[in-house]
Order: C-alpha cells, then structure tokens, then sequence
C-alpha cells in the first residue's frame, strides 16, 4: 500500500513539474499600454486657455460623457466677446464617427424622418453650410443661430460657436473673425487631447 502511495506521489510530482515547465512566460513587452482615463472637465480647454475668460456656469453644464462650457470675456466697456465649447467622449472611434455623420445629416437636410406620423417633414433645425478647412478627421460648419465649428477627432466630437456681444444694444453678431475664433478654439482643443496623449 505504501509502495503504491509512494508511486502516485511520484507521478502527480512530475506531471506538476512538467506543467510548471510548459507554462508560458509573459512578455511585458506584449501587454497593452493602459491608458489613463482624465475626466472631460480637465481635458476641455480651461479659462486661462480660452484668453482668460470667465465662466458662465448658467450655460455650462457636464455629464459623464458629454461636457459644455461657455466662456466671457470683455473686449471693452462696449463689446464682450462669447465662446462655447462641448466635448463629447465616445467609447470608440467608430460610434464617434456614426454620430458625427448622424448630427451632419440633422442640420443639412430640408426633409427628415417622421418617426410619429410616418413619411417626411420639414427639418426645423436646417441649417447654411459654410465652407471651412478639414480640420482633425473631419469638420464642418453649419450657421443655425450663429455659425457652429463640429470636428471629429479620434473617439471625440468638439463643437466651437464664438460670438461678440454689443453689451449697451443687447445684441449679438457672428463674422469672418469670430468663426475664425472658433476654428482656433478647436485646434487649441485637439493640441490639449494629444499633449494628454489620448
């Protein structure tokens, strides 16, 4: 009986050994780099980075994915100048992309679905193109109240909208100069996401 005890011992003692043996060493090499996760709030462009602007907390607000700020700053006693941006976070490049294409069609068609009644009706959010560079992925410009700059980039939508405010008239205008505005406001943006390096 001892005999036999001692020979499984000796069995399951190798076939243990040899399991050790033929384990396959990791190669840390071979592991992906895990990329850290920076809450929008410290990715979107800051005060100091929109021309040390104030923040107007009534139109800014954040949620776990999507973050919107609108910045304020005085040119002079008579003018200020308006600067919103969102920064939307997709969990890939291609969700991000289907969405950006999606809101394009929502702004450039006359006609959409009607998901009530069936058929076609007028897309009350049609909007004027207006011509920009190709700025990350892909970009355009759409002028509903004041032209919107929306760029692509990577697994992110940004949306930049600059207007200058008459403070005494109580009225608003949008230019050459403040879309030129937006469209720096959004290279500064995408400069911040790759100095992250996300």
């Amino acid at each position: 009986m001892n005999k036999l005890f001692l020979i499984i011992s000796f069995f399951i003692l190798i076939g243990c050994q040899e399991g050790v043996e033929n384990t396959p060493i990791v190669d840390n090499n071979s592991i992906p780099e895990l990329k850290m996760s920076i809450p929008l709030s410290e990715l979107i462009l800051n005060s100091k980075e929109v021309d040390n602007s104030k923040i107007n907390k009534d139109f800014s607000w954040e949620s776990e994915d999507n973050i919107s700020i609108q910045y304020e700053k005085s040119l002079n006693q008579f003018e200020k100048r308006k600067v919103s941006i969102e920064l939307s976070k997709y969990d890939d490049e291609t969700i991000s992309r289907e969405k950006f294409h999606e809101d394009k069609v929502k702004w450039f068609s006359k006609m959409i679905p009607d998901n009530v009644n069936g058929g076609m009706k007028k897309n009350n959010f049609y909007s004027k193109r207006i011509p920009i560079e190709k700025i990350g992925d892909s970009s355009y410009c759409y002028d509903f109240v004041s032209p919107t700059v929306v760029v692509l980039y990577k697994n992110y939508i940004i949306e930049s909208h600059v207007t200058k405010v008459y403070v005494y008239e109580n009225l608003s205008e949008s230019n050459s100069s403040t879309l030129n505005k937006s469209i720096e406001i959004i290279k500064k943006q995408i400069n911040k996401i790759n100095e992250k390096g996300l």
